[in-house]
């Protein structure tokens, strides 16, 4: 769905990648022959030469009421994909960062430059360090994943102020440990 509301007060992207093989049957049924090995295959074959895709657009409301438009642009690898080259080189980052700043490129190039790294776009593009573009804004959602876990823990504290509370943050060496740690 492409919404084209002329009235926004801002206008974002977000990339985006499939989950798994089963995502891309669901997106493309005529992929649906296809076991998840071949699917693997074809999407390794094909990256060196795939586009960006503009999967949607949508419009939503803030809490000002003010419309902001979000382009959504898919990526053509899956989360298994990035998680097993990352296991086996770090090399192959490389090959990910270069389809995402591509995609960058083409939102940018659109009028866009405030972007969201969604899923393992993040991780890709190293918290937006290796962005090649410096014109553009980035957020990674780490903000607000760090945010919502101290808003959880806080209300738990709460609930047991009269006892003691013990915390342990698990991967506190990671980036949205290691602030939710310092915060606590």
């Amino acid at each position: 769905i492409l919404e084209n509301d002329e009235n926004y007060k801002s206008h974002v992207g977000f990339l985006v990648h499939y989950i798994e093989p089963e995502s891309m049957r669901e997106t493309i049924p005529s992929l649906a022959h296809l076991n998840d090995d071949t699917l693997i295959y074809l999407l390794n074959q094909l990256m060196p030469f795939a586009e960006p895709v503009l999967l949607g657009r949508n419009c939503i409301t803030n809490l000002y009421g003010e419309k902001i438009l979000i382009s959504f642009v898919g990526l053509p690898f899956t989360s298994k994909m990035i998680k097993d080259d990352l296991s086996n080189s770090r090399y192959k980052i490389l090959n990910y960062q270069k389809i995402c700043n591509k995609a960058i490129d083409f939102l940018y190039e659109n009028g866009i430059s405030t972007i969201g790294l969604g899923q393992f776009t993040s991780i890709i593009l190293q918290n937006g360090k290796a962005i090649s573009n410096s014109n553009i804004t980035v957020t990674t959602g780490n903000s607000f994943t760090v945010y919502s876990a101290l808003k959880m823990v806080n209300t738990e504290i709460n609930k047991n102020r009269h006892n003691s509370n013990k915390i342990a943050v698990i991967g506190a060496g990671g980036n949205i440990a290691s602030v939710l740690s310092s915060l606590l």
